[in-house]
């Protein structure tokens, strides 16, 4: 079944539809479902004029940035949305996004004191487990794997904010006092699950604080230290989200220019800390100890 504009994206998961448009991360895009003509004889292609993706026995994307428009060909038709979404609203949109000069990081960002406060690092590193936890003490989640920075007219760097989902491990689940049952598989993550939400923001918000998680096995218990100047500019770049695709767009000196401006406007820690439930709840102290001492 295709419909016409969906506002709300769970909608289109929930009564399994394919949307023929749709409004994320504060682009309205165009969704063809067809077979793609002119397909590269690579499973990946990334320029200025077009990007494709073919996920393996999942579907393959063909995006035309000029037009703002994404077509999918599924393998079959028991490929569902929630299944195209997981490469969709990640590397797909990804790319759409850096053509119209966003800044894109990897991470995950919940709202405190009317702030955006993203959390990064590399894979398994808790980024969605801290948001989730945070979500859990009442702190509405604005973004979970992609964060989308925009800059607004009086220079203001702001977040746009993602769908209302969190992508957590079984263990995360666990962590956080919840199960698996009823969830979607991460389709390309054995043991992940996408965990929705009702306590969400869709507004903008400016971005206060930025946190680089870092698990270590010989840190006792956990250790913040702020970053300033140069420091701060490398994590921003080390933490993009496909840093790869800015070259071939062009974008690199653009993508430079936004870590620097943000760096300037934000706080940003580096924290190690061992993986285990004690660590989660002294990131969540010590994040509202700073929200404390900021207010």
């Amino acid at each position: 079944m295709i419909v016409d504009s969906i506002d709300a994206l769970t909608l289109a998961e929930v009564n399994n539809v394919l949307p023929n448009q749709i409004t994320i991360f504060g682009l309205t895009v165009q969704l063809m479902w067809q077979p793609i003509e002119l397909k590269p004889q690579s499973e990946y292609e990334c320029t200025p004029e077009h990007f494709y993706l073919n996920i393996c026995d999942v579907a393959a994307y063909w995006v035309n940035p000029q037009l703002n428009q994404i077509i999918i060909e599924r393998v079959d038709a028991t490929i569902n949305y929630t299944i195209v979404s997981t490469w969709l609203f990640g590397t797909v949109m990804a790319y759409l996004l850096q053509y119209h000069g966003y800044l894109v990081l990897h991470g995950s960002a919940v709202l405190i004191s009317q702030q955006a406060v993203i959390f990064s690092g590399d894979s398994g590193a808790g980024k969605s487990t801290t948001a989730g936890a945070l979500v859990k003490k009442g702190y509405p989640l604005l973004t979970d794997d992609v964060v989308v920075v925009k800059t607004l007219a009086d220079g203001t760097m702001v977040l746009i904010p993602g769908p209302p989902k969190l992508k957590l491990w079984a263990d995360a689940l666990t962590l956080l006092e919840h199960d698996s049952n009823g969830l979607q598989p991460v389709v390309n993550k054995r043991d992940k699950y996408q965990f929705p939400t009702d306590n969400h923001e869709v507004k903008l918000y400016p971005i206060g604080r930025f946190y680089e998680l870092n698990p270590d096995t010989i840190v006792k218990g956990i250790s913040c230290d702020e970053l300033f100047g140069i420091d701060k500019l490398h994590i921003l770049i080390k933490n993009t989200y496909r840093y790869n695709m800015l070259k071939p767009l062009n974008q690199l000196s653009i993508h430079f220019k936004s870590c620097s401006k943000l760096s300037t406007q934000i706080n940003v820690f580096q924290i190690r800390l061992l993986r285990d439930s004690q660590s989660m709840a002294k990131i969540i102290d010590l994040v509202e100890n700073h929200t404390a001492k900021i207010n």
